[in-house]
């Protein structure tokens, strides 16, 4: 178990527990089969330092292989350990990797207990290249205690080092500023001053070869004073939310000025909250029992200190620990379906949605189609590659707030299986308002159900006005005799004047209900509440009443004929 000193979770966790293999396989396998999802992640403060690791990670592995399941992990420590994960990271989906380096010197690690050398680091960046990795992302901290600018310069150096050492690899920095946490052996230190927090910040972005980001030095601030606040920060914080602090983490919604002036009108002493605490006096948060208690904290935290009164060991030379042989990269192939049996069965299915679905978008409404396959179990055909996706070819986009009967997906199944059977067990996986027609198998599978159409029928009910019929009938017979029906819309962030009238092919009024053809095109394309806005003379208010439905979607056929897609 490793003791990082700056960790709040490790203390507050404690004691280290381990499931069996056989209970986390069961866990996994429940998971993706009651969500559908593509994605999966070993979650621990450490994964590499489960004691089975090896022997878990292989049978993950292998689940995954078999299911085209990703897998991903969280941080992992720089040792040898973790670099036995790395080729079972690979397939059939590459992982992420993220390692959480701290601190440039070893002596800083020491002091807060990151218990990897320079070595390690090193190694482990090899070998993520030698096994193909081309990102990495890193995470340092500043303003740790005990920290000098060496260690400033020890993070410099490590960095453009790893640069040189790894050419192929890419490396994104997180620089994140020290928070002091409760229930953490660094309970008692200060948290250092935004200026210098922002000189180191500055510094690095400047120095390092690499990409850099930072976390909001004034949002850290904040969260140091209520990590470590009492009940006097209370007043203050509803002060704050009442003048119109919300979503603070989203940076476009952050407000720090709202936060000083309500600091200020309560009379808060920010640099008590931040500062450093006396080991005799009681901490707000001491009747709290969590895993550690506090004469194991103040050991560690002593620790610390005699660490950092040690003179900076000399960082290890990078040119010396290169193995033998580094140049060489290990080969990586394509994963390939070995089930060279299998079948290509084509199906085509028409859904429905209404209701609440009609707000998912379209890249919603295809995952939520993935996952409904995922979860049915049907057995669907995957791509080959290093990334294999189910192979789906999917209808027009629709937009949100639409209404359809015609949402067409393709897909390609390994396996004949019979209608019924199918329909079943996806009916048995749909969410209320998403609803399945039929389903028929076809001879020929269409990459692109979109390239193929072009005309889009529309339902248009709760218009204002559609109880007048003839002023209704009157207004449309005048918009389709015109040569030409100028509309402003907004494309790619830029105005532009488009001409709809050619793109209208029939606008009719049938028992209280408009229905609207729209040619459709990789080019020119318009929404029906555009064409209701300039033939009707409509608001915003009266568009936002409107019920859209995609009734059907038309493709041109060989003589040039309209035929309606089935």
């Amino acid at each position: 178990m490793h003791r990082c000193r700056f960790c709040q979770a490790t203390n507050i966790y404690h004691p280290w527990r381990n499931r069996t293999q056989d209970k986390i396989m069961e866990i996994l396998d429940k998971g993706i089969r009651n969500t559908g999802y593509e994605d999966l992640s070993l979650s621990s403060l450490s994964v590499s330092s489960y004691p089975q690791i090896d022997d878990l990670i292989k049978k993950v592995n292998e689940y995954c292989l078999i299911e085209n399941i990703s897998l991903s992990v969280p941080s992992l420590r720089c040792d040898f350990r973790s670099v036995q994960l790395f080729p079972y990271l690979i397939y059939p989906k590459r992982a992420n990797l993220t390692f959480a380096i701290e601190a440039g010197s070893q002596r800083l690690r020491n002091v807060i207990g990151k218990e990897i050398s320079d070595e390690d680091v090193y190694n482990t960046m090899i070998e993520a290249g030698k096994h193909g990795w081309k990102l990495i992302k890193l995470y340092f901290m500043i303003g740790l205690p005990g920290e000098n600018n060496e260690d400033i310069e020890a993070i410099i150096n490590m960095v453009n080092n790893l640069v040189k050492l790894t050419p192929r690899v890419n490396y994104n920095i997180t620089i994140s500023p020290f928070v002091p946490k409760p229930h953490s052996p660094f309970q008692w230190v200060s948290m250092e001053d935004s200026g210098s927090l922002y000189e180191k910040k500055n510094i690095l972005t400047r120095k390092l070869k690499a990409s850099v980001k930072g976390h909001n030095i004034n949002m850290s601030m904040l969260e140091g004073i209520f990590a470590r606040g009492d009940s006097s920060l209370s007043s203050a914080l509803i002060t704050a939310w009442e003048k119109g602090a919300r979503f603070d983490h989203w940076h476009e919604s952050f407000r720090n000025d709202i936060w000083e002036n309500s600091f200020a009108e309560h009379s808060v002493d920010k640099k008590y909250y931040l500062g450093p605490r006396s080991e005799a006096t009681k901490l707000p948060w001491d009747h709290i029992v969590a895993g550690r208690d506090r004469e194991y904290l103040l050991k560690e935290y002593k620790k610390s200190i005699e660490f950092a009164e040690k003179p900076s060991e000399e960082t290890f030379p990078a040119n010396i620990i290169i193995p033998k042989g580094s140049d060489c990269d290990v080969q990586h192939n394509p994963w390939r379906n070995t089930d060279t049996k299998k079948q290509k069965i084509n199906y085509r299915l028409r859904f429905g949605r209404k209701n609440k679905l009609k707000f998912l978008s379209h890249l919603e409404q295809i995952e939520l189609v993935r996952k409904i396959f995922r979860r049915s179990g049907l057995p669907i055909n995957y791509s080959e590659g290093f990334h294999p996706q189910m192979i789906m070819s999917f209808g027009p986009a629709i937009a949100v707030g639409y209404e359809s009967n015609c949402e067409f997906v393709d897909v390609e199944l390994r396996q004949s299986t019979d209608i019924k059977t199918m329909a079943e067990k996806i009916m048995m996986q749909l969410p209320e308002g998403f609803v399945l027609f039929e389903i028929k198998q076809i001879m020929e599978f269409h990459s692109s159900i979109d390239a193929m159409v072009n005309l889009i029928e529309y339902e248009i009910k709760d218009m204002p006005g559609l109880d007048d019929t003839e002023k209704i009938k009157s207004a449309i017979e005048e918009s389709m005799s015109r040569g030409s029906i100028d509309v402003n819309i907004v494309k790619k962030g830029k105005k532009i004047n488009l001409d709809i009238r050619p793109l209208i092919y029939k606008l009719d009024l049938c028992d209280g209900v408009i229905k609207l053809f729209l040619k459709a095109g990789p080019k020119k394309n318009v929404k029906p509440e555009k064409v209701m806005e300039a033939i009707f003379s409509l608001n915003q208010g009266q568009i936002d009443k409107m019920s859209i439905n995609r009734q059907n979607i038309y493709f041109e056929k060989n003589d040039g004929t309209i035929g309606k897609f089935i």
